[in-house]
Parts: C-alpha cells; structure tokens; sequence
C-alpha cells in the first residue's frame, strides 16, 4: 500500500498535542483548550468516542491524567 494514501497516515502523540495546543482566539482561550482532550466522567468518554465515530474517525489521541497522587478513578455521572 503506498504511504501516499490520504487513509494511510498517521499522527504521531507529539504532533496531536501541538495541533491541540493552538487556538483561534490566541488572546482570549477558552478553559481547557491548548490540550489534548480529557474526559472527566464516563458521559464525557462515551461522548467523545460517539461523536468522534459520528464524524469518521477511527483513532485519536487524548490526555492521561495525573497520577502523580496516586491512582485516577473515572467520576461516575449516576452515583445510583
């Protein structure tokens, strides 16, 4: 399969994160933009997953979270 396919290409973490970095209103970005995204409960993953299939894409890169503290647990949306 030649590397010339526009389906062949692949996007490397690095190049993620500086295409996420940049924002239309330099002066002024919105809270939490300049980073790859990070989901904060599960909605927000299963969210981010649809909407990405919604658009045709198969892959993307997101954030890891901290765990400098210790271990990171997703917040549930429905504490039932």
């Amino acid at each position: 399969m030649p590397a010339t396919r526009d389906d062949s290409r692949v996007l490397s973490h690095a190049d993620a994160a500086a295409i996420a970095y940049e924002v239309p209103y330099d002066r002024y970005p919105a809270p939490g933009s300049r980073g790859l995204p990070l989901p904060r409960t599960t909605v927000e993953a299963m969210s981010m997953v649809a909407f990405a299939r919604q658009q045709g894409i198969f892959a993307f890169w997101a954030a890891s979270p901290n765990t400098e503290a210790g271990d990171v647990t997703m917040v549930r949306s429905n504490p039932n």
